[in-house]
C-alpha cells in the first residue's frame, strides 16, 4: 500500500503542479488581453497617423479622414480608461501591495506618456494642414473639427 501511495505522488503530483501552473498561465494571459488595448493604443496611434502622412498628398479626403478618425477614436477610448481606472492602473491586474501599485503606474505612465506625444504629433500636423492655403476648404473644415476633437480629448484627460 505504502509503495502504490509513493508511485501514486510521483505521478500525479506533476501532474496536479501542471495544472497550477497552467491556471496561472492562464490567469496571467486574462490580464493582458484586459489590457492589450492600453499596451497597442500607441503602436495604432503611430499607423493611423504615419498613413494620413504617408498618403494625404496622393489620395482624397476620404483617406485622409478615416485615418484621422480612426487615431481621434482611439484617443478618445484611452483617455476614457485613463479617466475611469477606478483605482486599478491596468485594467484585470489588482495591485495589491504599494510596489505593486508603484511598478503599475509606472508601467501605465510610460505608455501613456507615448500616447500624448503621438498626439502632440498630431495636433502638429493637422496646425501644419490649417496653414496650407492650397487646402481645400472642405479640408480644412475637418482639420478644424480634428483639431477641436484633440483639444477635446485633451481637457477630459486633465
Amino acid at each position: 500500500m505504502l509503495v502504490t501511495t509513493h508511485r501514486s505522488d510521483q505521478v500525479f503530483l506533476p501532474v496536479l503542479e501542471n495544472a497550477v501552473k497552467a491556471q496561472k498561465l492562464r490567469s496571467t494571459l486574462g490580464v493582458f488581453e484586459k489590457s492589450k488595448f492600453l499596451f497597442n493604443l500607441p503602436g495604432q496611434l503611430m499607423e493611423s497617423i504615419n498613413a494620413v502622412s504617408a498618403d494625404s498628398h496622393r489620395v482624397g479626403v476620404c483617406l485622409y479622414q478615416g485615418k484621422y478618425d480612426q487615431a481621434l477614436r482611439d484617443y478618445r477610448k484611452g483617455t476614457f480608461i485613463n479617466t475611469s481606472k477606478s483605482g486599478q492602473l491596468l485594467p484585470g491586474l489588482p495591485a495589491n501591495t504599494r510596489e505593486q501599485t508603484e511598478q503599475q503606474k509606472r508601467i501605465f505612465d510610460k505608455v501613456w506618456k507615448s500616447v500624448e506625444e503621438l498626439m502632440d504629433d498630431m495636433r502638429a500636423k493637422l496646425d501644419t494642414h490649417l496653414k496650407d492655403p492650397t487646402r481645400s476648404v472642405e479640408d480644412q473644415e475637418k482639420t478644424i473639427e480634428w483639431v477641436a476633437s484633440c483639444e477635446t480629448g485633451r481637457s477630459a484627460d486633465s
